[in-house]
């Protein structure tokens, strides 16, 4: 199939701000799926900046990085707690 110049000018913007985005940084959505985190409990967690995240348009961001010393974290209070 071959592409119009629309969709190129409509493509190439997305790949600018992937490409400018830092490599453990993912979408948000992708990032949850990945580590299995429910929908509720992922918003509450970027809701209460738990795990910290930036909008960029439409779509939010987090770092990996992130995410694993939260996970982390949870099981070090864990062990603690034990």
């Amino acid at each position: 199939m071959a592409t119009t110049p629309a969709d190129v000018i409509v493509s190439e913007p997305v790949r600018a701000v992937t490409s400018a985005l830092p490599d453990d940084m993912g979408l948000s959505e992708k990032v949850r799926t990945e580590t299995g985190f429910g929908i509720k409990r992922w918003q509450k967690l970027l809701r209460n900046a738990e795990i910290p995240s930036i909008w960029i348009g439409k779509h939010r961001y987090v770092r990996r990085s992130d995410v694993q010393a939260y996970i982390t974290k949870q099981f070090d209070l864990q062990a603690t707690s034990a």
